[in-house]
């Protein structure tokens, strides 16, 4: 598993309005390090990033009900470890589990 990060900080979310569509832009240093993850690990490496359906650079900032992903830009929030689990469940990579 590679590492996961929802952009530099948050606080924009708090302060403004901000779409459900709107994505944050993942540290350049996270999607180097899973970069170079992938290419050691291959198919056995899993970017959670690349699991959000948008890019390996961009992940959304709300799920699809508009909950908050991360709280600090690191870490799920329950709602957002939901969304993720749900992304994994319908990834073809892991049909095995159905």
């Amino acid at each position: 598993m590679g590492e996961k990060n929802f952009g530099y900080n948050l606080n924009a979310v708090m302060v403004k309005k901000v779409s459900n569509e709107e994505l944050f832009n993942v540290r350049e240093s996270v999607v180097a390090r899973n970069t170079k993850a992938q290419k050691f690990f291959g198919e056995n490496f899993v970017d959670m990033n690349a699991l959000f359906d948008s890019s390996k650079s961009q992940v959304p900032i709300f799920d699809t009900s508009g909950y908050l992903i991360s709280q600090d830009g690191t870490h799920l929030t329950p709602k957002g470890a939901e969304f993720l689990g749900r992304k994994i469940e319908d990834s073809a990579r892991f049909a095995f589990t159905k």
